[in-house]
């Protein structure tokens, strides 16, 4: 029907108007400035993974440094 095509063109024109804000969100200076040290930190953790001798205990540490800073990746909270 009439009414459920006009919903659903609605409904889809809400998702994108959504996802088209969310492509001009800026960052402020602290998120910026945080998000650097994130990262930093990151590249840190596989350098020193670089030295190690055993292949495997690498690749383990690795992997375990990519699940954490994945699963908190998300984490807004500020720092007091």
């Amino acid at each position: 029907s009439n009414k459920k095509v006009f919903q659903n063109a609605l409904s889809l024109s809400q998702v994108l108007s959504n996802k088209i804000l969310n492509l001009f969100t800026f960052a402020t200076l602290l998120q910026f400035m945080t998000r650097q040290k994130v990262l930093n930190l990151y590249r840190k953790f596989f350098r020193v993974t670089k030295n190690l001798a055993d292949d495997s205990q690498k690749q383990e540490l690795r992997d375990w440094v990519k699940s954490e800073f994945k699963t908190k990746s998300k984490i807004t909270d500020k720092v007091k």
